[in-house]
């Protein structure tokens, strides 16, 4: 998902979060 949220690709330690539900 990283690459569809490349707005968060500075913090992907918090998206990481909500990738893992996903």
């Amino acid at each position: 998902l990283a690459r569809t949220l490349g707005l968060d690709v500075d913090r992907p330690r918090n998206l990481a979060k909500t990738v893992t539900v996903e």
